[in-house]
């Protein structure tokens, strides 16, 4: 006759030991999960090489609408890498192959999460930028502003992780957006104006543009 017990269990924990966010469990796979700042803190590696490449999405902060019959604001930037040995389906951005690994160590990583950009508080502003968010060597950049009313210098919206929609009624360009660049693009342009309709756009969306000359159109 045998007695199994686990409170005397010596050795190495085969997987990532982490502390740090929000935690939830899928399967196999442990998220953590941060809306705030925060650190992101590796207390052990796992006996496997290739389990100590993480997957992670990073999204920054969104961009404000413009004042005055202005334009949406860009979506925070993307970025997205799925770890090669991970079994669950990526989204369209995933950036392996191509994008950037982060191969974790024993140690802390400060994790930022950027806020959504500042909505006008006086006449003719545009909207504000949003925050970067970052983990270790990876930054998301904050969406674009949109454009507003009050002469050409505030008609375009701004660009960003992905960029602002253009104000209405008037000629001017959506935000461009995966500004700065990364492979593969975190975001797209924010929607153009231009007459006869000229309809305030929407800002640029992780795969898809603002719609041109479409109020409020989708990015």
């Amino acid at each position: 006759n045998t007695m199994d017990s686990t409170s005397n269990v010596r050795g190495t924990p085969p997987f990532i030991q982490a502390t740090g966010g929000t935690p939830t469990q899928s399967g196999d796979y442990e998220i953590r999960t941060f809306t705030g700042p925060g650190t992101f803190c590796v207390s052990s590696i796992a006996n496997c090489a290739a389990d100590n490449v993480v997957s992670y999405a990073i999204v920054a902060g969104g961009g404000g609408g413009g004042w005055s019959a202005g334009g949406g604001g860009g979506a925070g930037g993307f970025r997205e890498y799925k770890s090669p040995v991970d079994a669950y389906t990526a989204s369209p951005l995933d950036g392996n192959p191509g994008g950037t690994a982060i191969t974790v160590s024993a140690s802390p990583y400060t994790i930022t999460i950027g806020a959504g950009g500042a909505v006008p508080t006086s006449v003719y502003e545009k909207g504000g930028t949003g925050g970067v968010s970052t983990f270790s060597t990876v930054t998301s950049a904050g969406g674009g502003g949109a454009g507003s009313g009050g002469g050409a210098p505030y008609y375009p919206g701004n660009p960003g992780g992905s960029g602002g929609g253009a104000r209405s009624n008037e000629t001017a360009p959506g935000g461009t957006g995966n500004d700065p660049p990364t492979t593969p693009a975190q975001g797209t342009d924010g929607g153009t104006s231009s007459p006869p309709t000229a309809r305030a756009t929407g800002g640029g969306g992780a795969t898809v543009a603002g719609q041109t000359n479409v109020a409020g159109g989708a990015g």
